[in-house]
């Protein structure tokens, strides 16, 4: 079924009020359109956002690692010059510099390396230290503080390394600094294997550098262009950072994969729920990954922010939308309300009714032709209320000559007297009986009635019955007189004891017996119990009953006549006391019948 006959079968099949169907589709020509260019313009902003910040981005990570680049490589080339020099290695290779060589030649070989090194790193004051370590002879240690010589050069960490490496230079990671040094910021250092004229490895040269010369480029980088920034080695840990990133690994090893393939490029990941753009280049002096990534979502800051604001304006444009349609539809639907409240008068029967038109459109001209026609009825009905009038007087005078209850009260009284004046007591009985009888059924002024009335009129139909069918029964009452007094709804125990006589008992020639017992269950049930020594039910016949007891009252697909007295009182009982009150039947075939009722203890 598609879309449009959907809601075409649903405007035509469900009540909906007229006012609410107009005012949803004065808000659906708002809204649809509104939704369509919001969604269509706010995705276009944000791809135009992304394309914009990760060029911008691209080019700060090829500025910043430039600029990174260059410190790296003011230090390959001071290692280049420093180790060229063959004054240099003269002093890595000196075995003249011993305990025992004068005190005089000491202080000139101070002052004549003091001199080259000055002149080597003048104006280079962003150097932290340069060491020279030989495989044998003198070490010396130019830094801040001063120049030391013959010092006892620790083992360096990365010496293994700096030999085995296939790169001239090698760059090592932020470390604190070595000995006789004060310094106590970290520093990272550039080394440099140093060879003779046969290529044999004769010591090393090692560049010392503050590592905040780095992170203040990289910062600056980060704070400025709001990313995140880290400088890799070839394993994948961090060796450089943004004050913004912890340290440790935070790239998984596909993604280290995919950037250790490529010199540079950009790539789209997810880490921790959130999506990245992340961007990377590679180093040419040291060969370490410069990686620079931010959230999509800090990107799309401004788009979320005008999303937001154009979120407020749509709702107040769908308030303002609706309260108006609302407005419209009310005042186009209130002329109609009153049409169709007026109309159900007549339904009613009240023709006393006048509409004012509010309009001379389709609706003002409704609402004259309404009140043209119920002028019309009411006139029809004046004329058809005269022509009756002479046939109900007729009616009436037929009404008043019918018996009415007093007049079947007395004759009842009146055969009463006559058998008794005739000595015919079965007669007697009878009348008086039924007189009673009637007057009990038939008096609706009370709907709750004493134990003990409702037991005389009892006794007054078994009276009758007995005389019927020639006393081949008898009822023994088994009832406390404090009993007597609780209040019962009227009927209750006639239904029941009819039913036992005319299916229990009707069989039997003599010897029927019917037993009433009452008694109080927990202070607060009277319980009445009818049990009969007839035929009995079979379990078949039981069970359809007991069906039918258990019935919703409104459901007619079960159906029987056999029924119709037990189920009345049980009904009954139950729609003036509650559902956990009612009637219980028990019986076996050729065993009797035993019906229990239950009802509240109300004095």
């Amino acid at each position: 079924m598609s879309i449009k006959r959907l809601i075409g079968y649903i405007l035509k099949k469900a009540y909906i009020p007229f006012h609410i169907k107009l005012s949803l589709s004065h808000l659906l020509i708002a809204v649809l359109p509104m939704s369509i260019i919001y969604f269509v313009s706010y995705n276009i902003y944000s791809n135009s956002i992304l394309s914009e910040t990760s060029d911008r981005i691209t080019n700060v990570v090829s500025q910043t690692s430039e600029e990174v680049d260059k410190t790296f490589d003011s230090m390959k080339t001071l290692l280049i010059a420093t180790s060229s020099s063959s004054n240099i290695k003269n002093i890595v290779y000196n075995p003249q510099w011993i305990t025992e060589t004068p005190i005089e030649q000491k202080i000139e070989e101070y002052q004549r390396i003091h001199d080259l090194f000055y002149g080597i790193l003048y104006l280079r004051n962003n150097i932290s230290s340069v060491r020279l370590v030989p495989l044998r002879g003198i070490s010396v240690i130019w830094y801040e503080n001063g120049l030391t010589i013959g010092y006892p050069h620790p083992k360096i960490p990365w010496y293994e390394d700096i030999v085995r490496s296939n790169r001239r230079e090698v760059f090592i990671p932020p470390h604190k600094p070595l000995p006789p040094s004060m310094i106590q910021s970290d520093v990272f250092s550039a080394a440099r294997i140093l060879r003779d004229q046969d290529g044999n490895i004769i010591g090393t040269i090692m560049i010392d550098r503050k590592v905040e010369e780095i992170n203040s480029i990289i910062n600056k980088a980060s704070s400025t262009n709001k990313i995140q920034i880290a400088i890799l080695n070839t394993d994948g840990s961090i060796v450089f950072k943004s004050d913004n990133l912890q340290y440790g690994r935070f790239l998984d090893n596909e993604l280290l994969l995919k950037i250790n393939s490529n010199l540079n490029g950009t790539l789209n990941y997810k880490m921790n729920g959130e999506d990245y753009i992340l961007m990377f280049n590679t180093s040419q002096v040291s060969g370490w990954k410069f990686v620079a990534f931010t959230k999509v979502s800090s990107l799309l800051e401004k788009a979320y922010q005008i999303r937001s604001i154009s979120l407020i304006v749509a709702f107040f444009t769908i308030v303002f939308s609706l309260l108006l349609s609302i407005f419209i539809a009310v005042k186009v639907t209130k002329p109609l309300n009153k049409l169709n409240a007026s109309i159900e008068n007549v339904k009613n029967k009240n023709f006393d009714i006048y509409l004012r038109p509010s309009s001379n459109d389709e609706i003002g001209r409704l609402t004259r032709n309404f009140n043209s026609m119920i002028k019309r009825i009411k006139n029809l009905i004046i004329k058809e209320y005269e022509a009756d009038l002479k046939r109900k007087e007729a009616e009436l005078k037929a009404l008043e000559s019918q018996i009415n209850p007093h007049f079947l009260y007395n004759t009842l009284e009146t055969i009463s007297s006559i058998a008794y004046l005739k000595n015919a007591p079965e007669i007697t009985t009878i009348s008086r009986s039924l007189s009673d009888l009637f007057r009990y059924s038939i008096n609706n002024e009370k709907k709750l009635v004493t134990f003990g009335d409702e037991l005389y009129h009892t006794q007054n139909y078994i009276n009758i019955q007995k005389i019927r069918h020639g006393n081949k029964f008898n009822v023994i009452f088994d009832i406390d007189e404090e009993l007597k007094n609780y209040k019962v709804i009227k009927l209750i125990l006639q239904p029941i004891i009819e039913n036992s006589i005319n299916h229990g008992l009707e069989l039997m020639k003599s010897g029927g017996l019917i037993t009433i017992e009452a008694k109080l269950h927990n202070d607060d049930t009277l319980v009445i119990e009818i049990q009969d020594n007839g035929v009995g039910i079979s379990q078949q016949t039981l069970k359809a009953i007991q069906d039918y007891l258990n019935r919703d009252p409104g459901d007619t697909s079960i159906e029987t006549t056999k029924t119709i007295g037990l189920a009345n009182v049980h009904f009954r009982i139950q729609h003036y006391y509650g559902k956990n009150y009612g009637l219980t039947i028990e019986s076996a075939h050729e065993q009797g019948t035993k019906v229990t009722i239950k009802i509240p203890a109300i004095q």
